[in-house]
């Protein structure tokens, strides 16, 4: 479930650059762009599983201790790749693109 929504947050990302980098806008004022426009559903995306956990974490019946680490997994993991989708893998690639441009 990680691994799936924070793929599709970096592809939808990366898709909206490539489709504003066809229209013939620069690479970095595309990057602004993508990062603008696909904000607001990579943050709606993560942040619903992420408050979706809340009950798991707090979970004190039987057999919580396998849930609760389960939950803060997920929230944990989701919370660095939402920062990871919105930073890092801009960053990669414009330097991608600037290497495939030199």
């Amino acid at each position: 479930m990680l691994v799936g929504i924070v793929v599709n947050n970096a592809i939808v990302f990366i898709d909206y650059t490539i489709q504003q980098k066809n229209k013939g806008v620069k690479v970095y004022d595309a990057l602004l762009e993508s990062g603008r426009v696909r904000l607001r559903p990579i943050l709606m995306s993560s942040m619903t599983t992420v408050f979706g956990m809340i009950p798991v974490v707090f979970s004190t019946g039987k057999g919580s201790e396998t849930w609760v680490s389960l939950g803060l997994t997920l929230a944990g993991g989701l919370t660095v790749s939402m920062v990871i989708t919105l930073i890092i893998v801009p960053v990669i690639y414009s330097l991608f693109e600037d290497k495939a441009v030199s």
